[in-house]
């Protein structure tokens, strides 16, 4: 193994380890909690950039599917990923590719790669509502109002917030 795959690997693997620790975070609010997940895949995306943040989300979704407790109130295991809110889950892999793709993108302006942090969790939201409404039989309306539309405003602020990080630290913590 190269240094170059091997910093890579060990870069990939601190950043699942840090969605295992922030993503379980969680205050519950009705069928969908509101998570420190939507930060942590942001933060990721930044630092890691778009493909290497997919192996990350990866890695994270595989031990939580595998049963460690790294899903929101520090649950686990492959039901978690196909119960009703499975889809917010696998939402963080286009999440985390938009966000890496704004937040790594040096030749777009500050605008453009915060309209495009918002885009990765509406991308996100996408995937949970789709999920939400198959599973729990509803419309998609009645997800959108049930598991998403309450989250937005907080789910960007976490995005913008991990935006942030990531331009204060600048290019210290992608190298």
């Amino acid at each position: 193994m190269t240094k170059d795959q091997t910093r890579n690997f060990v870069r990939i693997s601190l950043m699942a380890a840090i969605l295992c620790l922030l993503c379980p975070i969680s205050l519950p609010f009705g069928p969908v909690p509101l998570t420190l997940g939507t930060f942590a895949v942001c933060l990721c995306g930044g630092i890691l950039g778009p493909w290497k943040a997919s192996a990350a989300i990866g890695i994270y979704l595989t031990l939580g599917a595998i049963g460690l407790p790294v899903f929101s109130g520090w649950t686990g295991g492959i039901a978690r990923l196909i119960d009703v809110t499975g889809g917010f889950l696998i939402g963080y892999l286009p999440c985390a590719v938009c966000a890496g793709y704004a937040l790594r993108n040096s030749k777009a302006g500050q605008i453009i790669r915060i309209l495009f942090v918002l885009l990765s969790i509406l991308l996100c939201h996408i995937f949970g509502i789709l999920w939400y409404s198959a599973i729990a039989k509803v419309s998609i309306l009645s997800s959108a109002a049930a598991v998403s539309l309450p989250f937005l405003i907080p789910e960007c602020i976490k995005a913008l917030a991990a935006a942030e990080v990531v331009r204060i630290t600048g290019n210290r913590l992608s190298k």
